[in-house]
């Protein structure tokens, strides 16, 4: 009697995550073990969900990381924006121009043109303050053109002046722009390549005396310098004092040449161009050299000295 009831007795059975079902043991001998049905399987928007399994969740395509698309850079937003910026000032010069060209004869075009953008007052030269001005923020925008086209118009002293003044605006804002975006930001700008060789700037004893002399000197590559000088400890006065008191030399040499041209003073204007464009080609096709010179020369004259943001 009590093997009998053992074997009546009935077995616990436990299945997968469900409520563990009873059976007794004559009914499985009687019948052979159904095959377990698989659990049920829920589909959903975010994944498939398997009941006798853990929750397995597969994301959305959207819910992927796009490591196949690039992010937008600051650099790139903001070479983007003074593009746009740049083209739109010459669209709105182009303009201007074709309504002068229109409304006058083909005679003298050149001189009615100039009397046109002189009568336009405070816009033609917010005009060419905002030429200058994107110049300097796309470092890659010769900056010989503009100069000259404005000294053309406004004459040496008056054009120097709005060339000089576009240009301390846009070195304004490229300083504090690297400042808040750091070296990435510059590198985007410049390159790896033009970021990477001006590093001895940072090692620099003398970095008053090395901004004044690298900007004084014609040909070399000025607007990269205003990328790279922020990145370190100047101080943002000194920086824009010096930088824009050593650019006035080359600047108002440039608007000289053009007015002497348009003037018929052709002597004054051959000798001026032969020792600025002279020193300029020096510049801009041994630059790698001669800011390495003028490194080594800093290096010689206050090998101890450390300049007056290293002891603040």
């Amino acid at each position: 009697m009590k093997n009998d009831q053992s074997q009546t007795q009935p077995q616990v059975i436990e299945g997968s995550l469900d409520t563990p079902r009873i059976i007794s043991e004559s009914a499985s001998v009687a019948s052979p073990p159904a095959t377990a049905a698989p659990p049920p399987v829920t589909v959903t928007s975010v994944g498939i969900h398997d009941a006798a399994t853990p929750s397995v969740v597969v994301a959305e395509p959207s819910d992927l990381p796009a490591s196949g698309k690039k992010q937008i850079s600051s650099a790139d937003k903001v070479k983007f924006i003074g593009l746009a910026v740049f083209f739109l000032l010459v669209a709105i010069i182009s303009i201007f121009v074709a309504v002068v060209i229109v409304n006058m004869g083909t005679e003298n075009l050149v001189a009615e043109l100039e009397k046109a953008i002189l009568e336009a007052g405070p816009f033609g030269i917010l005009i060419c303050l905002g030429i200058q001005l994107v110049q300097i923020i796309i470092a890659f925008i010769p900056g010989e053109a503009a100069q000259a086209a404005i000294g053309y118009v406004y004459g040496t002293i008056g054009g120097g002046f709005i060339t000089l003044a576009g240009a301390l605006l846009g070195s304004i804002c490229v300083f504090y722009l690297v400042r808040k975006l750091g070296a990435p930001f510059v590198q985007g700008m410049i390159g790896d390549k033009d970021s990477g060789r001006f590093k001895f700037l940072h090692e620099s004893k003398n970095l008053n005396a090395l901004i004044f002399i690298l900007y004084l000197i014609p040909g070399l590559p000025k607007d990269v310098f205003t990328y790279v000088f922020p990145l370190t400890d100047i101080r943002p006065s000194t920086f824009f004092v010096l930088s824009t008191i050593a650019r006035a030399p080359a600047i108002f040499a440039t608007t000289f040449v053009v007015t002497a041209f348009r003037e018929g003073d052709f002597l004054a204007m051959a000798i001026v161009a032969i020792i600025f464009g002279g020193l300029g080609i020096i510049g801009i096709f041994f630059n790698q050299k001669v800011i390495g010179l003028v490194n080594s020369l800093m290096k010689k004259i206050s090998p101890h000295e450390h300049h007056e943001d290293d002891k603040a």
